[in-house]
């Protein structure tokens, strides 16, 4: 199966970015956007895992999770990578929190480095992917809208916890179902779906 560790969302936060995306979708602009339901902070990509990877994983995860303190983040702004110019994925960033999101991110790669999946090259980049470019179609109009827009999530959002996903590809776009999760500061031991 193919996996990854991130953080969901909440409800509200997933109502807010669907807002800032119909707004964004009146640019014309060619993007899939991220629907709603799959919307995540990813922390680590894992690729094809097998069950009893999982179950290292999982163990892995409360070992080192139990040593991380819960924290906030603001979600604020947005653009695009590599740059909003020739971005391929468009994204909502933070204005609080992205150093204790990359320390957690940090802890969650170095604890699957001895799992063998191996540790990140790219340093990590706070972001919450809303949109993937297919073409520069659009582009420019696209861009005038995210340089005018101040987008702010109307709340800080407590991260508690990490989530291992199993990552599904269909015809419709990918489907994200929750395999466990994973307390912060806490050893309590979460059960892998089968």
């Amino acid at each position: 199966m193919r996996a990854f560790l991130g953080i969901a969302i909440t409800q509200e936060l997933r109502e807010q970015i669907g807002e800032l995306q119909k707004h964004l979708q009146t640019s014309g602009a060619d993007i899939t956007w991220t629907a709603p339901e799959n919307l995540h902070l990813t922390l680590k990509f894992l690729g094809e895992t097998t069950k009893e990877q999982a179950g290292e994983i999982k163990q892995a995860m409360i070992s080192r999770l139990s040593t991380v303190d819960p924290f906030k983040i603001a979600l604020r702004g947005a653009g695009g990578f590599p740059t909003i110019e020739v971005a391929r994925v468009i994204w909502v960033g933070m204005s609080h929190g992205k150093e204790d999101l990359k320390n957690l991110a940090l802890a969650v790669d170095k604890a699957c480095g001895p799992l063998g999946f191996p540790m990140e090259e790219k340093p990590f980049k706070a972001h919450l992917t809303i949109g993937r470019v297919r073409s520069m179609r659009g582009h420019k109009r696209l861009v005038k809208q995210i340089e005018g827009i101040s987008f702010r999530g109307k709340s800080p959002w407590p991260i508690e916890s990490v989530t291992l996903f199993h990552s599904e590809l269909t015809r419709q776009g990918p489907i994200y179902r929750p395999l466990a999760q994973f307390l912060l500061g806490k050893t309590v031991t979460p059960s892998i779906s089968e």
